[in-house]
């Protein structure tokens, strides 16, 4: 019988994206039986001695304290060691993290189809994963035609300040034209604008609508002020950890390198329940085909509903959104249908119907068009395939 590898996972565990890593991490070993994953929660970053002390066979290090030197001293320890920390490149080391440029273009994407042409990233300076995300939000907006700005959170700045949000942040809501969408590079920095809103009586979302990532279940469920968030694949990152941890820890060939794991789809929660649209019409437009697509919903039926004509309706979208109505509606059917084949075990068949597709086949042509993807291509973003 092969002997039980001990893997260590260092990272900061109030984090979300470490904690479901992590998860990730042991359900994917459990299903070999041979590995037993450590995660101890009163390491000390900066000396590494300990690493000689236990019997371990590699390490998975996520977002820490003194990332840098806890990394080197692994590495000075000849621990075969893999980083999903997402701190930075790979430095002679193999690196699995979410590619944060697609995030920040999805970020906008979401935005800029609610309607909203003004857009702000909070961030935080001198974090990888924070630049770039900015950059590929940054290059969509304007793709988009959106004004966008850019405010970074100073690293340590809330050490000698009292509350739960520095100060700079309150200055600097202060200083937008309302209403304005903002994404958040995390959660952590989700709810700091939640909370300094609430203390600045700005209303979320009818004056600040708020979309952050991580997708961490507390803040999707906290209060009345739930967080909209991107939801990563830190089920496929963890995985992909374990698998190439223990190729390393067999002296299995693996290139130092960067593999980057694109994000799943963005959770709508109350922070961006809204549209940024200036048109009362196309407006209520958009919360009658972001309700009711499922229900046979079609361009001639919301424009009954809201008593014009067609080509008023028409006219209209295309000035505020640079779209049809039919293009609408089109477009959310296929992210609820995608969102169906993510988040559930249920049928091509069935979810179709629960779409408003007239069949399997509709629906994957939908997902050809809007996505490049097969339905069952689509559910691949999530493999399950059984550990060294």
């Amino acid at each position: 019988m092969a002997s039980m590898r001990q893997v260590l996972f260092l990272g900061n565990l109030s984090i979300g994206y470490n904690r479901n890593i992590l998860r990730a991490i042991g359900d994917y070993a459990a299903q070999g039986n041979r590995h037993h994953i450590l995660f101890p929660t009163d390491y000390e970053p900066a000396n590494a001695n300990w690493l000689h002390q236990i019997d371990i066979s590699g390490v998975i290090v996520g977002a820490c304290p003194q990332f840098g030197t806890l990394l080197s001293q692994i590495v000075r320890a000849k621990k075969p060691v893999v980083d999903v920390s997402a701190e930075g490149e790979a430095m002679g080391h193999t690196r699995i993290a979410t590619d944060d440029q697609v995030v920040g273009a999805m970020a906008a994407d979401y935005f800029a189809d609610r309607g909203f042409k003004r857009l702000v990233y909070y961030g935080v300076a001198a974090r990888h994963w924070s630049a770039m995300r900015w950059r590929g939000f940054q290059k969509r907006a304007q793709d988009r035609g959106a004004a966008v700005q850019h405010f970074d959170r100073p690293s340590g700045s809330t050490d000698q300040e009292a509350g739960f949000f520095p100060c700079p942040v309150a200055q600097w809501i202060h200083s937008l034209n309302h209403p304005t969408a903002v994404f958040a590079g995390d959660d952590l920095l989700g709810a700091e604008l939640l909370e300094a809103c609430q203390h600045l009586n700005i209303s979320v979302p009818d004056e600040m609508a708020i979309l952050s990532v991580d997708n961490d279940d507390i803040y999707g469920s906290w209060g009345n002020h739930r967080l909209s968030s991107v939801m990563l694949n830190t089920g496929e990152i963890g995985r992909r950890a374990l698998d190439t941890l223990l190729r390393l820890i067999q002296r299995r060939s693996v290139a130092s390198t960067t593999i980057l794991i694109q994000p799943i789809h963005i959770v709508t929660r109350f922070s961006t329940n809204i549209f940024g649209v200036s048109d009362p019409l196309v407006r209520e437009a958009l919360q009658l085909i972001h309700q009711g697509f499922g229900g046979g919903i079609s361009v001639k039926s919301v424009a009954s509903k809201l008593a014009v004509s067609r080509p008023t309706l028409e006219r209209r979208f295309a000035l505020e959104l640079n779209r049809t109505p039919a293009a609408e509606i089109s477009r959310v059917q296929a992210e609820f249908a995608r969102r169906r084949l993510l988040d559930t075990d249920k049928t091509v068949t069935e979810i179709a119907a629960e779409a408003g597709y007239s069949s399997a086949r509709q629906l994957r042509a939908a997902m050809d068009q809007h996505f490049a993807v097969t339905p069952r291509d689509m559910r691949t973003l999530i493999p399950h395939q059984p550990p060294l």
